[in-house]
């Protein structure tokens, strides 16, 4: 559901977000189709003004399946699992700051990174906001572990959907 309308602040009824319907209650089903996840999103057109996206592209990446990157509770409100900060606020899924990570676009199949076992010399990677460069790095890969631990790396440089970023530089995600 995407509405527009004046911005009445942040955190309210109108805020984007998205939900869903557990399995324990009835979900909405007309004329055979089924309502089970949705996005209710502001379109951020405020009168006179420019359209921003930002919002709208979060709560879309929820309702493609991608998680919030931000801490919801800092050391002070008793959290004690993560980092605090999330992922630095340098992510679409964390501040709406950039364009979504290369780790989020690997698991939407947006991307297919280059995949390094071993050492590698002379790598190249292009900016992550005008290409789909990225690159998975798994020194201790083995066959049927798919899913072990490993980096990917992408190169942010402020261009594109990255303008907003606040240096450029190496990313590496863990």
């Amino acid at each position: 559901v995407i509405w527009s309308g004046p911005d009445n602040g942040w955190g309210n009824f109108w805020w984007g977000y998205q939900t869903g319907w557990n399995s324990t209650t009835t979900p909405l089903t007309l004329d055979g189709k089924t309502l089970l996840n949705y996005s209710w999103q502001w379109e951020s057109n405020p009168v006179n003004g420019n359209f921003v996206p930002k919002t709208l592209i979060h709560e879309t990446g929820h309702g493609l399946g991608l998680p919030d990157y931000y801490d919801y509770l800092t050391k002070a409100d008793g959290d004690t699992v993560g980092p605090d900060g999330g992922v630095g606020g340098l992510d679409m899924m964390d501040a709406a700051i950039g364009d979504h990570n290369c780790f989020s676009k690997f698991l939407l199949d947006w991307i297919t990174p280059s995949v390094y076992t071993a050492a590698a010399n002379g790598v190249a990677l292009r900016a992550a906001g005008s290409f789909g460069d990225a690159a998975i790095i798994m020194p201790d890969a083995t066959a049927g572990n798919n899913f072990g631990e490993f980096f990917m790396v992408q190169n942010r440089k402020r261009v594109q959907n990255d303008s907003s970023y606040p240096a450029d530089g190496l990313l590496i995600w863990h």
